[in-house]
């Protein structure tokens, strides 16, 4: 698990520079001054990570969210099943006549039918998101904890997180 986590954050040091790079840049010295450049210890360091990269290639995530994926599906077919049958009964509604008991019995059933389905369909969406999140989370940081395994001689002191993926 660590090994895939650490092999993909590898891959994903887009550079790893020194920090003083930024301090050795032209610069104003007054004249007779010279310009000293100090040598750069290790925990100076910077990394920089593409962090798209780590999720779209990441194993587990890629698994969870196409498992994911399969779930959301059927949540909809069952809910397009729902739908199907409430737009059943607003047909069969028509062959009644307006003010009967069976028409206003009919009636309620479809207005409950499609308050249910409203309101399930927005918390499976709310529960879909939240899992999606986890599951972001999840590996986010576990890409942080392997960054900290890094010995310390070598550890970055700095990461920077882009994304080089297009939104």
């Amino acid at each position: 698990m660590n090994r895939q986590i650490a092999s993909i954050v590898c891959a994903a040091i887009v550079a790893l520079t020194h920090a003083t790079v930024f301090a050795q840049a032209p610069v104003a010295v007054p004249q007779g001054q010279s310009q000293q450049v100090r040598p750069t210890s290790p925990s100076s360091h910077v990394a920089v990570i593409d962090v798209g990269y780590i999720f779209k290639n990441h194993v587990r995530f890629k698994a969870a969210m196409d498992k994911m994926k399969d779930e959301v599906m059927a949540a909809e077919n069952a809910l397009k099943g729902d739908r199907d049958r409430i737009n059943g009964l607003m047909e069969q509604l028509k062959g009644f006549n307006v003010g009967t008991p069976e028409y206003k019995k009919l009636e309620a059933e479809i207005a409950k039918g499609q308050g249910d389905f409203n309101v399930n369909a927005q918390l499976q969406k709310k529960d879909f998101m939240e899992r999606e999140a986890k599951v972001y989370l999840q590996v986010y940081t576990g890409r942080r904890s392997t960054c900290r395994s890094i010995p310390r001689s070598r550890r970055p002191s700095r990461s920077l997180r882009v994304s080089t993926q297009s939104p």
